[in-house]
């Protein structure tokens, strides 16, 4: 039988990773990479890919959602303690009798305004609403439905005279006498 090259020799590529190639010098078919080596690795790989778009990167997403969600509770927290610390003062001061801390609370329990005071008609309106009144900002409803808003009619411009037209002025008149 002839010998075969020294290049047709040589172990395939997962024999020099996998063994010792002074322990095994001929090429045993079971070293060579098959099908069977491909279908376990394309296989391994589809798991691994698989499992990280089913449960890793819906977990991850899930997880970043939470955390903004968890930044805005705090800075809503930061809010809220902000007007509690307001109000247990403005509780202190109206306990201890300052007249501006009853004032205000009048004012406040009435909707008065003082001159040069604003109000915010979104939290006026939505205080209203918790209240269970109506929408003060809701159109008045009616039993017949609203027409469109027209612009109203105008009426003709009057005729101005052209200025030969005119009557002569007084001085220039001749009068009769």
């Amino acid at each position: 039988m002839p010998s075969k090259p020294d290049s047709a020799r040589r172990p395939p590529v997962t024999s020099w990773v996998f063994r010792c190639r002074g322990l095994c010098p001929e090429v045993r078919p079971e070293d060579s990479f098959g099908l069977h080596d491909l279908l376990f690795w394309v296989l391994f790989l589809a798991l691994g890919a698989g499992w990280y778009f089913g449960q890793f990167e819906p977990q991850r997403q899930r997880n970043e959602m939470l955390t903004g969600r968890a930044k805005v509770l705090e800075s809503q927290l930061k809010e809220e303690r902000v007007e509690l610390e307001r109000l247990k003062r403005e509780s202190v001061a109206l306990q201890a009798g300052h007249p501006a801390a009853w004032e205000r609370a009048a004012r406040a329990q009435l909707g008065w305004l003082m001159p040069g005071e604003t109000v915010d008609l979104q939290t006026w309106r939505q205080e209203k609403l918790e209240a269970g009144e109506p929408d003060p900002l809701a159109p008045q409803l009616t039993g017949r439905p609203q027409a469109a808003q027209q612009p109203p009619a105008r009426r003709p411009a009057p005729r101005v005279r052209s200025a030969e037209a005119s009557p002569p002025p007084v001085a220039a008149r001749q009068t009769r006498r």
